[in-house]
């Protein structure tokens, strides 16, 4: 494989990753599902489970998010043929979650590393497999949001 086409793989897994983020923040289910093969493997937090599976615990859990970024740094991808590809990449995570009265109560700020593996099926780069490392967090009352 040339490194041309190894540039031009690390750039679609790139927005890819970009894509999933964006999706996740903006609670775009059917995007985040686009992102995932269909039979692939997702380990997430409380997660553990398949792509289908894992996009409808997203829309059970996220309601309680008032607002949410990724915002993916050090992306490290390995290709390793045209068809296969993994990587690591750092994630720093701000959610803003709802108390009962639907007011913003807790801040939590969290450093995590995504571990994936992708494939490429019929020309189309997805997530085959992933799993999140959460290397520290912080859970704190926020401050008055202004919007």
């Amino acid at each position: 494989m040339s490194a041309v086409d190894e540039s031009v793989i690390e750039r679609v897994i790139t927005k890819l990753l970009l894509r999933y983020a964006h999706a996740v923040d903006r609670r775009d289910y059917d995007a985040v599902a686009r992102c995932y093969w269909p039979d692939a493997i997702d380990e997430h937090a409380t997660f553990r489970g398949n792509a289908v599976d894992y996009v409808a615990w997203l829309r059970d859990v996220l309601p309680a998010v008032a607002v949410s970024t990724h915002q993916f740094t050090n992306i490290l991808i390995d290709v390793h043929s045209p068809t296969d590809a993994s990587s690591e990449t750092y994630c720093l995570n701000v959610s803003v979650f709802c108390g009962t009265e639907g007011e913003p109560d807790r801040l939590s700020t969290a450093h995590l590393r995504y571990l994936d593996r992708f494939e490429c099926r019929n020309g189309d780069w997805r997530i085959s497999d992933r799993r999140v490392v959460t290397d520290w967090s912080r859970s704190e009352t926020p401050p008055p949001m202004v919007r």
